[in-house]
């Protein structure tokens, strides 16, 4: 992936509690099926938020556009990702993997780049973590995004699975198989830490 670049009139940060009617609104307008995302109050008493540290970390950057005083409330969420270790918080998978759970970018913004960097932005974090799989999905007519940013995309309604057994944070071991919605594609990026031989989350099609 190429350097990511960022207008001089956006700001990256990570977002927070006050960021949350500006969220409420980009979901409303560009993830109309995330409806948990359209709630304001929601963003409030929900933790998404996060710096993206360690593995078991939330990753939660946004793109403000910056306004002409110093307070950071009068500057304008224009995209966000929402990264997280799902696996881990829904099935105890003790494996470094992050969830790119949604993307979005205000509408007038798009094409502009600001999704590219953002993905960009993402994997350079997971990376800086210690995270060594980084995943999501995407309806069909997104897919040659993801690919031409270098993640391997499965077919539609095709799984994701691990290509071994993983330990569990309770000790079981499980082979973690993941069904996307409907009429969505999973994309995947393994190896961010460079390994060889650590687990990894392969669509069916390119299991071995």
């Amino acid at each position: 992936m190429t350097e990511p670049f960022l207008p001089d009139s956006l700001a990256l940060a990570i977002g927070c509690h006050h960021d949350g009617p500006g969220l409420a609104d980009l979901s409303r307008a560009r993830l109309p099926n995330m409806l948990h995302l359209h709630d304001e109050e929601l963003w409030s008493t929900t933790y998404r938020f996060g710096p993206g540290f360690h593995p078991r970390d939330r990753y939660f950057p946004v793109l403000r556009e910056q306004g002409e005083g110093s307070d950071v409330r009068d500057e304008r969420v224009v995209a966000f990702a929402w990264v997280d270790a799902a696996l881990d918080e829904q099935a105890g998978v003790a494996e470094p993997w992050w969830c790119l759970n949604a993307i979005a970018v205000a509408d007038g913004r798009s094409g502009a780049g600001l999704g590219s960097y953002l993905v960009r932005k993402v994997v350079e974090q997971a990376r800086a973590a210690g995270v060594s799989t980084l995943y999501g999905q995407t309806p069909p007519e997104a897919a040659g995004f993801w690919d031409r940013l270098g993640f391997r995309v499965g077919g539609v309604d095709e799984m994701l699975a691990s290509d071994r057994l993983v330990t569990l944070a309770d000790g079981r071991t499980l082979r973690p198989v993941v069904t996307p919605e409907p009429g969505h594609r999973f994309f995947v990026l393994n190896g961010l830490q460079g390994q060889t031989d650590a687990p990894r989350l392969l669509p069916a099609q390119y299991e071995a």
